[in-house]
């Protein structure tokens, strides 16, 4: 059960960080707002990027 709740928050992450950039391109066109779309994709980001970091120093 650990392991899929692990491959699911990748998923997530991974989500974030594109509907993140998915809202950042229309808040270019006009519709919405940027600093939203800018948080939850570096939000995202750092979300999925940290974890392997820290996984990386480890071994």
């Amino acid at each position: 059960m650990g392991q899929f709740s692990c491959l699911r928050g990748k998923k997530l992450r991974a989500l974030a960080v594109t509907l993140g950039l998915a809202g950042a391109r229309y808040a270019r066109q006009g519709v919405g707002r940027m600093w939203p779309a800018a948080t939850g994709t570096v939000l995202g980001a750092a979300g999925f990027v940290f974890p392997m970091v820290l996984l990386s120093l480890r071994y």
